[in-house]
């Protein structure tokens, strides 16, 4: 069974999700940026890693490599975000 589940991601974050969730969109629940994903819950748990760069702010060089844009988001406060999956390096 697959099912559309909601996570909600932080600036830099480590998400437990079903082996081979696939990524939809971002977009926000609540007060909440979450990404979507449709998940097989009965697939084995394993982490994947998100960062959130805000518009303007500086990128980091190091420690991440963005592997998947994932997609922008507007907050309540008027603050945009942009998510990425990401390699930790």
């Amino acid at each position: 069974m697959r099912v559309i589940l909601a996570y909600a991601v932080t600036p830099r974050c480590v998400i437990d999700m079903p082996l081979g969730a696939q990524i939809l969109s971002v977009g926000m629940q609540g007060k909440d940026v979450v990404v979507y994903a449709i998940v097989d819950p009965d697939k084995p748990i394993t982490p994947r890693h998100f960062a959130g760069f805000g518009t303007g702010h500086e990128l980091p060089s190091h420690d991440y490599l963005a592997e998947k844009f994932i997609g922008s988001v507007t907050t309540h406060e008027g603050l945009t975000f942009h998510i990425f999956e990401v390699h930790v390096a």
